[in-house]
């Protein structure tokens, strides 16, 4: 068998040399690429602590493997034509001395030592530090990497002693169940194949100096030292673990694959013209390109910088294969908090390749220690695609900062927190790039909360500087529910959908369930390119599966019971016609006017919490805000009964260590409801939004903006402008409107008339169902001309593309301005049109 690869292996070689690479089709990258997914969840929830184990799911595979003990409890691959099988493989690691090994046979037990290093559409990654067997070694530096992409997983050891250990080897056992036998393989390779069906496991080790060695169904990865283990030194071996439907359809592509990568080089094109250099990394599984940080030093200026990076891929290989692209900044990275990175053809056109945010700006943890082996700051834009064989493509990566066609992008990005505390999964999402705007926590980790830190948009600090960090006015909680004997029940098994990462509208989907699974649920959150306010978008569903009772039930609080950094003086209640009432907000220092539960009126309810200042902890750092919600739509069953209005509270929370005490407005359900029956919902869609205290706080450009914000100083009309300004009439001309608020329009023909009235700000407009990518056209009509709409800085930097891999067509989407001298309605006419 050896040879006769070997003979193939020459055969390729010299064949493949002389075949001329062909071009690829761009739609083809965006349509494949679509469907390369993987998600990672804890099980149970993080509140409940044990058993801490952990999921992944791709389109090939998924596992669960459980932190405390160390093992996998089930291993299945997708599709494959067998029996679902979920008995899972063994795994054993640790030092060996003296010819024995001492494995690793549980964790510190500690959830912040499970670090998530990398979460989103590509990429999921987890580092076990500081466990026990790991004698001698540095708990921070030592440990176990599980490395998951949708096609392969590593398991790597990294040893770092501390001290002149009296081993010489670090071992990775593996044992595949029985079912599956061990096949032919070239030398460096194990090939198991499932006795009843196609599927099996590709295996082969992830760095040079790893031994390889098989017996039976176990395989073993050994890195031998010529000498005892010295300190400080990184000893490291692991295995690349290919999960496939078909072995023997797959075998040669993957092994061509590994053992000779894709050629991947790129060139900078902006801000300054200079080749990069890129690596494969065979444990990470990707090609890095490593990007720079060219800067003007002048930050007005910088606002709009976007580095432009063209790279090619080349498969030389006889079979389509996969290339894994980290589009990486380590230890410097300019403007962290907003980058977007966006994949774009030659022409420049965004062409909806999906690139994953990974980040950490954090360097010590809360001891002040600094020695974590993913501390930042580092970002990293995750994708991946699959390259025909005998082919190669251009393309260009483009690394936007603070703007996006000279309006302040929007991103959502996972930020590691590794450095921090914590070190579970902490979602950022920033307007600009001058910090953060509004932070999740779905596993309600630190703070028992959804919504943690969120702060106003383009306002000076205390000395009147601008362009930096505003003040935490957060949090807010979303589907808050308490068991009749006062504990919460939990989010639990919280998945991630990462659907819209940038520049101009973000959507990222949180879903999981409640008591036991007779709740699920999940809330869409985006925020929007803009130049005035922070605004939060969350479109919430709740489905009952059975009969439940419990104590209260909050759809949306704003802020959380036990995250309350925003302390206001005043609250008004208000909606599309204006004030109802105002009153004192209860901190403590005022009754509270109305303890009950009353329904909200209206077709636009608001609430607006104001005269807000700072909170104690941060006096002197940072200038507050002001902080309102507007309920946008709401549907409901409640005990049988369809169409109950939300209600509201006002309650003053002392929980928690977050934040001074103070009054926070729930969504609710009436007085006297403590049960919902199987077949009952909530659906809401409710608008969380930040304003400056003062005219003078906001630098921003918005000139109407800033003149309602000097007419309506500290005031409740603000609020009342956002709720009545953005409840935009869309009338359909061609095209179907799927939403009124972001804007959402179904194209025919991939065209697309509306007209629209009303507006404020930047307001989002999408267009979906489009067969293509390149040449969108957005026109407004300006008496009786078409005008097309530009906003861009470089040519096609206005706009954002993303692909819906369920209908198989593209979305664009823009960010078209719609204030208006005082405010009023303004009447406005669009067409759509792409490919001319």
């Amino acid at each position: 068998m050896k040879k006769i690869f070997l003979f193939l292996t020459i055969l390729y070689l010299s064949c493949s040399n002389g075949i001329h690479a062909q071009s690829i089709k761009v739609e083809d990258l965006c349509k494949n690429s679509s469907v390369l997914n993987s998600n990672m969840w804890w099980k149970n929830s993080l509140k409940t602590q044990s058993p801490l184990i952990f999921e992944v799911q791709t389109n090939k595979y998924a596992f669960k493997f459980d932190y405390e003990k160390l093992v996998f409890n089930s291993f299945s691959i997708s599709g494959s034509k067998q029996e679902i099988d979920n008995n899972p493989p063994d795994i054993s690691f640790g030092i060996e001395t003296y010819g024995k090994l001492y494995p690793c046979k549980q964790s510190s037990l500690r959830v912040e030592d499970c670090q998530l290093i990398h979460t989103g559409r590509f990429l999921q990654h987890r580092f076990i530090n500081w466990i026990p067997e790991l004698n001698g070694c540095d708990p921070y530096q030592s440990g176990l990497d599980i490395i998951s992409w949708n096609d392969r997983l590593t398991l790597s050891l990294r040893v770092v002693p501390t001290v002149i250990l009296r081993s010489n080897a670090i071992v990775i056992n593996y044992t595949i169940p029985s079912n599956y036998q061990k096949q032919s393989s070239p030398e460096g390779w194990a090939v198991y194949k499932h006795t009843t069906g196609t599927g099996g496991y590709i295996i082969t080790k992830s760095t040079d100096n790893t031994h390889l060695s098989f017996s039976g169904n176990k395989i073993e990865a050994r890195l031998n030292s010529t000498q005892k283990l010295q300190p400080e030194q990184l000893y490291q071996t692991g295995l690349i673990i290919y999960p496939v439907e078909d072995v023997e359809k797959e075998l040669n592509s993957i092994i061509h694959q590994e053992t000779n990568p894709l050629v991947v080089s790129a060139e900078q094109i902006q801000p300054v013209n200079t080749s990069l250099i890129t690596q494969y990394d065979p444990a990470m599984g990707w090609h890095s390109i490593q990007l720079r940080n060219d800067i003007s030093g002048e930050t007005v200026k910088d606002n709009n910088r976007m580095e432009q990076v063209k790279f090619t891929i080349e498969n030389n290989n006889s079979s389509e294969a996969t290339v894994r692209l980290n589009f990486s900044k380590e230890n410097e990275v300019y403007a962290v908090p907003g980058i977007s990175g966006i994949i774009r053809d030659q022409e420049g056109y965004p062409t909806g390749i999906p690139v994953q945010l990974s980040k950490n700006w954090h360097t010590t943890d809360f001891n002040n220690y600094d020695s974590h082996l993913y501390k930042g700051p580092w970002f990293h834009g995750l994708s991946v695609l699959r390259i025909p064989a005998n082919s190669k493509i251009t393309l260009e990566y483009s690394g936007v900062n603070a703007h996006w066609g000279g309006v302040p992008a929007a991103s959502h990005a996972q930020l590691c927190l590794v450095g921090w505390g914590s070190n579970q999964q902490w979602d950022q999402s920033a307007i600009g790039a001058w910090g953060e705007s509004i932070c999740y926590e779905p596993d309600l980790d630190q703070a028992s909360a959804a919504v943690l830190d969120v702060r106003p948009l383009l306002i000076i600090d205390p000395k009147g500087q601008q362009w930096g960090w505003t003040g935490n006015v957060g949090g807010a909680d979303i589907l808050n529910l308490r068991r009749n004997d006062g504990t919460r029940a939990w989010h639990t098994a919280m998945k991630t959908d990462y659907k819209r990462y940038c520049p101009n509208l973000t959507e990222v989907i949180y879903s999981g369930n409640m008591l036991d699974q007779k709740i699920d649920f999940q809330y869409a959150t985006s925020i929007t390119r803009s130049d005035d306010i922070t605004r939060g978008i969350y479109k919430i569903r709740m489905n009952v599966k059975d009969n439940i009772e419990f104590d209260k039930l909050d759809i949306f609080q704003l802020g959380a019971a036990t995250y309350h950094y925003g302390f206001s003086k005043e609250i008004a209640l208000g909606n599309e016609k204006g004030l109802i009432k105002k009153w004192k907000a209860n901190n403590n220092t005022h009754p509270v006017n109305d303890k009950s539960k009353k329904p909200f009126s209206g077709n636009t309810p608001w609430f607006f919490l104001y005269d807000s200042p700072i909170s104690k902890d941060q006096e002197g750092r940072f200038v507050s805000g002001n902080r309102g919600f507007i309920i946008r739509k709401w549907d409901s069953r409640v005990n049988g009964k369809t169409n109950i209005p939300p209600y509201w509270s006002e309650y003053i929370t002392t929980e928690g260590a977050h934040g001074d005490p103070c009054s926070i407005i729930t969504v609710t359900l009436p007085e006297n409801c403590r049960t919902l029956s199987a077949g009952d919902y909530i659906e809401a869609e409710i608008e969380l939004f930040v304003t400056p205290l003062t005219g003078d706080d906001y630098y921003g450009p918005n000139t109407y903006f800033k003149t309602a914000l000097s007419k309506f100083t500290n005031k409740w009309p603000l609020a009342y402008r956002e709720a009545k300004g953005n409840n935009i009439i869309v009338t359909p001309v061609e095209g179907t409107v799927e939403d009124n608020y972001p804007i959402v329009i179904s194209a025919i023909n991939d065209q697309a008339h509306f007209k629209t009235k009303g507006g404020i700000g930047y307001v989002p407009i999408t267009i979906r169902q489009l067969s293509g990518y390149k040449k969108p056209a957005l026109y407004i009509k300006k008496g009786n001309q078409w005008t097309q709409i530009d906003q861009s800085t470089y040519g096609n930097d206005y706009w954002q593309t993303d692909f819906d891999p369920t209908s198989g067509t593209w979305e664009m989407t823009y960010n078209i301005r719609m204030d208006s001298e005082g405010d009023k309605p303004v009447e406005r006419e669009f067409k759509f049109k792409i490919g001319e």
